[in-house]
């Protein structure tokens, strides 16, 4: 199933309620990629500057962890990539990518050298700490990584997954070592203990298991909770393991004899979070609940209730010196108590949503915290004052349109605005605000003086194309709206929706003509004939109809695709439809007869945009493959395989004189094409809400926003360097232009 139908769902899960949806479906659902861009025109070994793009995360931070030395932060997203900052300046130093699902666990190797990464993909990743390079791929899991933890001495990583297993892997060749199979539910959390030669799991099964790090042997399984347990730690001698569970309780456990020493109880709510203070005295909780609670470890009496939390609390931690406990919590806050009084010494403001995860610096002064709203902010442990928010571009593109001149581009997106790019230059001509939901569908009227937008919250909105100003809102879908088109003459809009319904309106007036009734799934795509007088429509249902544009009749009710049909368009001549499905295929039907002409098999993953050249010979598709394909229409062969986005492609469009394609990404880039040779000619960049943009071409010259370098960074080696140092060299918004004229660039 295409990963779409996941979006809704995997937007309302953060951190502890990702999980609990991983474990109640077995597997995690893959949501749609949003990595952001990093332009590497030139490997770092050359001389030449790389360009860094400072664009962030584009979705949740699930996690967060200094290096040692405490001047580095990794930040793992469920955008999919491991982002390394500059823990005193702010600034994203790289952005690791190779994960296909999200980053749920990030942990630096006690030397610091080595960054292990564990995602929903199944995989563990090594990464080079200082080049960024991924050094090893680790694989054995079957359901998603929920937790790494490196050993003491840094030899030995393990990892916990919805699987139910701990893996132990060797940290320097990347061999799995063993494999300790004991829990018979998705382990959320693992733990060494100090000496290293205990690791703990605590797993959905209720229990914690002790193991043997050096032979993998279970020691002893921990049987006293009854429900999941969310978070183990050790207390710093060793001596003893604290578990925190959905039962609400925190259970002290005997780590030499695995005997329950205490039951901690006092939460009303499921138990998120388990931490020592550094002296072993006191251990703190998170909860559910909305509390903060500190209990004496010897005697396992409530010390306190922290209270000031208006939701759950999702993360605790202690200060290196035991004096602050820092909260994180789903009501956009991370508080920093008095660790002696309780008392709340201040209340840390400015996430948009949900903090997932708070992490002190080694020395204790900086606080990073990980949020729901896509952004690392870096906190002054002292004054509570954010000294940095750490964050990039907004949303992910899902659909671009060409003007019938061919001088604009218009983009749709998540962040739930239209851009309009000039298709020349690759400046941001204007941004269209009006939709309350993401943007699906954009497209331009015939005549280039309007554009229709469908959105997800369930209206389609007509702008003037010049102006930009909003001059229609089309209700009377009852479920967002994926798809509109615009008949050959202008006059009619059709709009396909989750309702699964298509509605013809009059274009002039807004007012509704028809609604057409014959799927049985919501509509992705629609799409008239050249001649105006067929509506083509792909579906949930895994079938395309023809419609009678005229009646609203049903023609034909086309099936052969064993998927979800995400997009439908007709050749220019009107005598054949492609149509590109989850199934991971394209079709070519007789628009006459409703036949399968051919097959098109060349994606590894769903077909969501397919589009024909204007003369008709030539077939574009993208997809969640991350790539684009362009086909011969006659014969049905692959051309070329057109290769550079970092997410799924989500929507492509010919260019009116057919010699470049525009391709709109989960990346969060809109990307422009040679068709001929199918090599990249430039990359257009949101940022900061629309407040600014770049565009950059493979050579890694750019044009900018008047501040739009603040987002610009020079990689030389292993050295950052601000916009300016090299400016004056590769800001040539004259050789951009010319790159996107087709001519060729130094």
């Amino acid at each position: 199933m295409g990963s779409r139908c996941f979006v809704h769902v995997v937007a309302s899960l953060g951190g502890v309620l990702w999980r609990k949806f991983a474990a109640c479906i077995g597997v995690l659902a893959v949501c749609l990629s949003l990595s952001a861009l990093e332009i590497s025109c030139h490997k770092p070994s050359q001389k030449r500057p790389v360009l860094v793009p400072q664009t962030g995360h584009t979705l949740p931070v699930e996690s967060v962890s200094f290096s040692p030395d405490g001047r580095t932060i990794a930040s793992g997203s469920y955008d999919k990539t491991v982002i390394l900052w500059d823990a005193k300046t702010g600034e994203m130093r790289r952005k690791l990518e190779g994960h296909t699902g999200p980053v749920l666990s990030v942990s630096f190797s006690p030397d610091g050298r080595t960054i292990a990464s564990g995602s929903g993909d199944g995989m563990v990743i090594l990464w080079n700490a200082e080049t960024g390079e991924m050094r090893r791929k680790l694989e054995g899991h079957t359901g998603p990584v929920l937790s790494v933890s490196f050993s003491p001495d840094g030899r030995t990583i393990a990892s916990g997954s919805g699987d139910g297993m701990v893996i132990l892997w060797n940290a320097e060749t990347g061999e799995m070592r063993r494999k300790l199979e004991g829990h018979t539910g998705s382990v959320y959390s693992v733990s060494f203990s100090p000496d290293g030669r205990t690791i703990a799991s605590g797993s959905h099964d209720e229990t914690v298991i002790l193991w043997d790090a050096e032979t993998g042997k279970m020691r002893r399984k921990l049987k006293g909770h009854t429900d999941w347990v969310n978070s183990v730690s050790f207390s710093p001698d060793g001596r003893t393991i604290a578990s925190g569970s959905g039962d609400k309780t925190v259970i002290l456990w005997d780590a030499e004899t695995g005997e329950m020493r205490l039951k901690l109880k006092g939460h009303t709510g499921s138990v998120n979070s388990v931490s020592f203070s550094p002296d072993g005295r006191t251990i703190v909780s998170g909860s559910y609940d909305k509390t903060v609670i500190l209990w004496d470890a010897e005697t396992g009496e409530m010390r306190r209730k922290l209270k000031g939390h208006t939701n759950v609390v999702t993360s605790v931690s202690f200060s290196p010196d035991g004096r602050t406990i820092a909260s994180g919590s789903h009501d956009e806050t991370v508080i920093l108590w008095d660790a002696e009084t309780g008392e709340m010494r201040r209340k840390l403001k400015g996430h948009t949503w949900a903090v997932l995860i708070v992490s002190f610096s080694p020395d204790g002064r900086t606080i990073a915290s990980g949020s729901y709203d896509k952004t690392v902010i870096l906190w002054d442990a002292e004054t509570g004052e954010m000294r940095l928010k750490l964050e990039g571009h907004t949303g992910w593109v899902n659909s671009v349109s060409f003007s019938p001149d061919g001088r604009t581009i218009a983009s749709g997106s998540y962040d739930k605005t239209v851009i309009l790019w000039d298709a020349e230059t690759g400046e941001m001509r204007r941004k269209l605000e009006g939709h309350t939901g993401w943007v699906n569908s954009v497209s331009f009227s015939p005549d280039g003086r309007t554009i229709a937008s469908g959105s997800y919250d369930k209206t389609v909105i007509l702008w003037d194309a010049e102006t930009g100003e909003m001059r229609r809102k089309l209700e009377g879908h009852i479920l967002p709206v994926f798809s509109v088109s615009f008949s050959p003459d202008g006059r009619t809009i059709a709009s396909g929706s989750d309702d699964k319904t298509v509605i013809l309106w009059d274009a002039e007036t807004g007012e509704m003509r028809r609604k057409l009734e014959g799927h049985t799934g919501l509509v992705f795509s629609v799409s008239f004939s050249p001649d105006g007088r067929t509506i083509a429509s792909g579906s949930d249902d895994e079938t395309v109809i023809l419609w009678d544009a005229e009646t609203g009749k049903m023609r034909r009710k086309l099936k052969e695709h064993t998927g979800l049909v995400f997009s439908v368009s007709f050749s220019p001549d009107g005598r054949t439809i492609a149509s590109g499905s989850d199934d991971e295929t394209v079709i070519l039907w007789d628009a006459e007869t409703g036949k399968m002409r051919l097959k098109l098999k060349g994606h590894t993953g769903s077909v969501y945009s397919v589009s024909f050249s204007p003369d008709g010979r030539t077939i574009a598709s993208g997809s969640y493959d991350k790539t684009v394909i362009l086909w011969d229409a006659e014969t049905g062969k692959m051309r070329l395989k057109l290769k550079g986005h970092t997410g799924s492609v989500n929507s492509v469009s010919f260019s009116p004189d057919g010699r470049t394609i525009a391709s709109g990404s989960s990346d969060g880039t809109v990307r422009v094409w040679d068709v001929a040779t199918g090599r990249e000619i430039a990359t257009f960049i949101s940022l900061d809400a629309g407040q600014d943009w770049l565009v950059i071409t493979p050579e890694g010259y750019y044009n900018a926003s008047p501040n739009g370098d603040r987002f610009v960074r020079w990689l030389v080696g292993n050295k950052l360097y601000p916009a300016e140092k090299f400016s004056n060299q590769f800001k040539r918004p004259d050789i951009v232009a010319k790159a996107l004229r087709g001519e060729k660039v130094p």
